[in-house]
């Protein structure tokens, strides 16, 4: 509640000071931790549970109240804040300019997100082994796919049909039914690891 209060305050003090007009809000946070969903806890799994968090702006030119599905990331926040203001990007930045998003544009936008949780550093604890494991994998609209390279038993797949199971209790990577939808995730998921010079993953991947 004072998290609330104290912003619902900056944005009363902006439209009061006559700043709203010239200035963009993003309000957003870290993802929140699983508490026993899939029978887990942390927050450094894929699953839908912990996989999203909030993002909100407010800035002159965007209609008040609209809600926008495509993908965005916290790699989007400083292209977007240059391409606001007018200043290059710099064409080495990771991420993508929200302004098309925010102006009521979504041509040419991301069709897949890509992630990679790098683990945590040395050697896994007893009572804490899943953290020290990488995660990395893609999400389509329809879709997803979770690498697990370093996994104690050895790196294994899971693949998803969030149209049928968005809960996510089905893997049905390795179904035969399902080859050639996973095979097509999966170069998705390559090309996505290149654009991101996630070198190492495209290594594991070729």
């Amino acid at each position: 509640v004072a998290l609330d209060e104290n912003v619902g305050r900056v944005l009363d003090y902006l439209d009061q000071a006559g700043l709203a007009k010239n200035t963009v809000v993003i309000y957003t946070s870290d993802n929140g931790y699983f508490l026993g969903e899939h029978g887990f806890y942390n927050k450094m799994w894929m699953y839908e549970e912990g996989f999203t968090i909030p993002m909100l702006i407010r800035m002159p030119g965007a209609r008040a109240g609209t809600t926008n599905q495509e993908f965005v990331s916290i790699l989007d926040i400083a292209p977007t804040l240059l391409d606001l203001a007018g200043v290059r990007i710099p064409p080495d930045i990771q991420g993508s300019s929200m302004k098309p998003l925010l102006l009521g544009g979504a041509a040419n936008w991301r069709n897949a997100f890509y992630y990679h949780y790098y683990g945590v550093g040395g050697a896994p604890q007893a009572d804490n082994w899943i953290g020290y494991h990488e995660i990395v994998g893609v999400r389509t609209k329809d879709a997803k796919l979770v690498y697990y390279p370093t996994w104690k038993d050895g790196p294994f797949w899971e693949y998803f049909d969030l149209r049928q199971d968005p809960r996510e209790m089905h893997n049905l990577y390795g179904e035969p039914s399902r080859q050639e939808a996973a095979a097509a995730i999966k170069a998705r998921f390559r090309d996505l690891a290149a654009h991101y010079r996630d070198m190492e993953v495209v290594q594991q991947l070729d």
